[in-house]
């Protein structure tokens, strides 16, 4: 689900991940949202070209292309 996210910052992701603990009773430790806030901004980061998870632009190989995986 994190990866079909807009890029959100670090303060946006905290306040996201307090309401999934707080609103819908996510399982989640006080002293874990640092780490798993930490994780998806990097992942958020990692995505910020704007292009969808996997789409990412260049020739990497095409999973629909002959060989491929998809």
């Amino acid at each position: 689900m994190a990866l079909t996210q807009p890029a959100l910052t670090a303060d946006q992701w905290k306040a996201t991940v307090t309401k999934m603990k707080e609103v819908y009773k996510a399982p989640v430790s006080e002293k874990d949202i640092p780490a798993i806030v930490d994780y998806l901004t990097a992942l958020s980061a990692k995505q910020g070209s704007g292009a969808p998870a996997g789409k990412e632009s260049g020739s990497q190989g095409a999973p629909d292309a002959p060989g491929g995986t998809g």
